[in-house]
């Protein structure tokens, strides 16, 4: 007996595949995703990246507005933000390389200058020769914009010392700290009556720019 011959009409390439396959292999199919779901996760996808771009974008400007804000503050804005605070200042002494530190409460910041309060005593300071300020607590000192509105001058700080009726020591840049009773607080000088024991009085005239701090109280201070 001779083997049937194949179909002269017969596919080699379809012949091919079919001896390949494994008599009980199960039908291969294409498991196809869901169009709808398809569009579903490219939106997700895409709003997802545009969230976190713009939650970048929001902390990044954040970030700006502080540094810009941070590169505004002043001197007198330190000062300001530590009102009311306990403060250690060390202070210039002017004629040597040496400095003085004076710690009490920061009670008022004005117009180149800054009070301090010390037991009964109110130390008026010169804010140029303030060469640091920190906290004399355990508490930092805060950071912050100064306060609006305007400040008090000198003569305004000077004027309020005079009415106490009490001598003052004026330590300035140059010389000996001189004890003196404020006879008048002008724009940019004041002048204080000196008294040396049984000698006559005579006044001097003091400008602002060579004080150094202003001390109320007795000529120990």
């Amino acid at each position: 007996d001779q083997a049937p011959s194949a179909s002269p009409n017969a596919d080699p390439a379809s012949s091919r595949r079919e001896q390949r396959v494994m008599p009980h292999a199960p039908a291969s199919r294409r498991v196809q995703e869901d169009p709808i779901a398809v569009v579903e996760r490219l939106l997700a996808d895409e709003s997802s990246q545009v969230r976190g771009d713009e939650e970048w974008d929001f902390y990044a400007q954040i970030e700006d507005e502080v540094a810009v804000t941070q590169a505004r503050l002043t001197w007198v804005d330190r000062l300001s933000a530590a009102q009311g605070r306990q403060v250690a200042l060390e202070i210039g002494l002017g004629n040597s390389s040496g400095t003085n530190t004076v710690s009490g409460e920061l009670k008022d910041v004005g117009e180149g200058w800054c009070a301090i309060g010390i037991d009964h005593q109110t130390v008026i300071v010169n804010s140029f020769w303030i060469q640091s300020i920190a906290s004399s607590t355990t508490q930092p000192l805060p950071t912050g914009q100064s306060r609006g509105g305007s400040r008090r001058t000198w003569s305004s700080a000077l004027r309020q010392l005079g009415s106490l009726g009490r001598p003052v020591v004026v330590h300035r840049t140059l010389g000996h700290p001189i004890e003196v009773e404020i006879v008048l607080a002008a724009s940019d000088y004041f002048d204080g009556r000196v008294s040396h024991g049984g000698s006559p009085q005579h006044v001097v005239s003091i400008p602002y720019s060579s004080v150094i701090r202003v001390v109320s109280g007795h000529s120990g201070s």
